[in-house]
């Protein structure tokens, strides 16, 4: 029922490092670009992300008051490092100041995927 969606990985590309990250690919589950994750979560309150026990165990950051964590977009951006890539904080907030080494584990995945449920 997982439908291959065509990624269209050129939105947000004013924050894009590299053209490289650009190549649009086919994929069944992805991460939302920083573009996507404004259109399908329209308010900071709605890309709140409360994490599994799992993910918790594993090491990703929650705020204490509220439980919640930060996750990842797909959107790459350049501050000077490696690897680095956009990501939705704790409070549901996005913007190019929001981002972080793709290598650490304090930010969590939000997979995002299409279904046919036809």
């Amino acid at each position: 029922m997982i439908i291959t969606s065509h990624i269209d990985n050129s939105l947000g590309k004013s924050y894009v490092i590299d053209e490289a990250s650009q190549i649009d690919t086919d994929d069944r589950i992805f991460l939302l670009s920083y573009a996507e994750a404004k259109k399908y979560f329209q308010s900071d309150d709605e890309r709140i992300c409360i994490p599994t026990k799992y993910v918790k165990e594993h090491g990703a950051y929650t705020k204490k008051s509220t439980g919640a964590c930060a996750w990842w977009l797909r959107t790459s951006i350049d501050y000077g490092s490696f690897g680095t890539a956009m990501a939705v904080t704790v409070d549901g907030v996005i913007d190019s100041s929001c981002y972080g080494d793709i290598n650490s584990n304090v930010r969590t995945v939000r997979p995002a995927l299409w279904i046919n449920i036809e």
